[in-house]
């Protein structure tokens, strides 16, 4: 589970960094100016802020703060990186989808891999089972043998040649 996560990581980080290619010391957008008195703006200007410094980034460092993101904040950013990226490169979006589909494609195939070992597990438990099943068949089959054979060579009621002296606690 950990290099699946730690390979999500480095395909975000991947994919962060192609949408931000070239977004690196660019002036704020027309639309970023900070508002007086708007609470959301401020929320916005930080969102911001923390956006360039990841896309300002060395690879390394990247990775760590990408590693420290919640999803969330992880979407968010990705939305503010595309939105930036857009006006100079309108085709990003094609980009996304693109890595969107390989990603669902992945996800799928764990979600397969997941599945036959599950299936592996339970054609195991079925043969276990079964072998169980067919141990006490011919156990159960065994002990009636030898039950017949017993009462076969136990005397008859009429029969008292052979009768044995039973102590009956008197």
């Amino acid at each position: 589970m950990k290099s699946s996560s730690r390979n999500k990581i480095k395909y975000a980080v991947t994919l962060i960094a192609l949408l931000g290619i070239g977004l690196a010391g660019t002036a704020p957008l027309a639309g970023e100016q900070k508002s007086p008195g708007a609470s959301g703006g401020d929320e916005l200007q930080r969102a911001l802020a923390k956006t360039r410094k990841y896309l300002q980034a060395d690879l390394k460092s990247a990775e760590k703060i990408a590693q420290e993101l919640s999803s969330r904040e992880a979407a968010a950013m990705l939305t503010q990186i595309l939105a930036l990226t857009r006006d100079r490169n309108p085709d990003i979006d094609r980009l996304y989808y693109l890595l969107k589909q390989v990603e669902t494609m992945r996800a799928t195939e764990q979600a397969q891999t997941r599945l036959n070992y599950l299936l592996y597990v339970l054609g195991f438990t079925l043969f276990l089972f079964t072998a169980f099943f067919a141990y006490v068949v011919v156990d159960q089959k065994r002990n009636m043998d030898a039950l017949r054979l017993l009462l076969e060579k136990a005397p008859k009621d009429g029969d008292s040649s052979e009768a044995e002296t039973v102590y009956r606690g008197e």
